[in-house]
């Protein structure tokens, strides 16, 4: 009685695992380091994106709600003069394009 108890147990985890989304927060982190600054902007997919559930427009969404949070990121006036010189190093969407992730930096 108890494997079974422990083997249902066991099951019902597993299904939640493999549904359950990760939890993520959107905005821009900033990273200063001695040679270089590091902008991690991370977007979400719009609503209709989400609930149409067609990954090509969550993709496109959220990567295009990144752009923007890093664009206003470096229009702030403390970027004015590196804002042209900050190049995107990498991209990666996270829970089937809802979320996108922009890797940014600038070195001098």
């Amino acid at each position: 009685m108890y494997k079974k108890f422990l083997y249902i147990n066991f099951i019902i985890l597993f299904n939640f695992c493999l549904t359950s989304k990760e939890k993520v927060i959107t905005g821009v982190e900033v990273y200063s380091q001695p040679n270089r600054i590091i902008f991690i902007s991370t977007g979400k997919a719009s609503e209709n994106a989400i609930k149409k559930d067609i990954r090509v427009i969550k993709e496109t969404t959220s990567k295009e709600a990144a752009r923007l949070l890093l664009e206003n990121e470096l229009n702030k006036n403390q970027y004015r003069t590196i804002r042209d010189k900050v190049k995107i190093t990498y991209i990666e969407f996270i829970n089937d394009g809802e979320y996108c992730k922009i890797t940014a930096e600038y070195t001098p």
